[in-house]
């Protein structure tokens, strides 16, 4: 489980530029599993594309770049899945 902290993971200098990145993992939640554990069985199924646990993630690091006091420099969010 991640720590939610006040600093962005990483702060990386590219071309004379500073960028800052944070990292942010998603996890599976029950509903993802037992789709996931359908799918392998070959049902076929409709899926709702909509993630809040992304658009949750994204808030997250958008709320540790403010508490760094970010301002015109990138700023990245990598999701990993």
């Amino acid at each position: 489980m991640e720590v939610e902290t006040e600093t962005p993971d990483y702060e990386i200098i590219l071309n004379s530029m500073k960028t800052y990145w944070e990292i942010k993992e998603l996890s599976e939640n029950d509903d993802q599993k037992e789709l996931r554990k359908q799918i392998d069985q070959g049902k076929v199924l409709t899926l709702d594309i909509h993630s809040k646990g992304l658009e949750n993630q994204i808030k997250k690091a958008k709320k540790q770049f403010r508490g760094y006091r970010v301002k015109n420099q990138p700023c990245i969010i990598v999701i990993a899945d």
